[in-house]
């Protein structure tokens, strides 16, 4: 499977070509939704564990106050905003290649 930055330059050039009235074919449309899908689902995987160990970081700094869990919790806060913006970015851009190819139906 391409990576992240593959798929969302794909569904950019799909998107390009489709504003132009160049509509792709069906297949090349499916597959990158396919991928794309498979990213975010990817990326909302990574968002629940990133999820979990915020919550045993945050219990465990709770009963104990120590400086390296703060900072690893930070971190972790910080990765999770990115994936999210990510995922949500991805999601996006995802419905506008849907839309555009299901216009190209109807």
């Amino acid at each position: 499977m391409a990576n992240i930055a593959t798929t969302t330059d794909r569904i950019n050039m799909l998107l390009e070509d489709i504003e132009r009235g160049d509509y792709p074919e069906r297949s090349d449309l499916e597959e990158t939704l396919t991928t794309g899908y498979a990213w975010a689902l990817q990326l909302d995987a990574e968002c629940v564990q990133l999820e979990r160990q915020i919550s045993v970081n945050a219990a465990e700094l709770a009963q104990e106050t120590n400086e390296e869990r703060a900072r690893e919790l930070s971190t972790l806060a910080r990765v999770l905003t990115r994936k999210r913006r990510e995922r949500d970015s991805l999601r996006s851009l995802l419905g506008v290649l849907r839309s555009g190819a299901q216009a190209r139906v109807a």
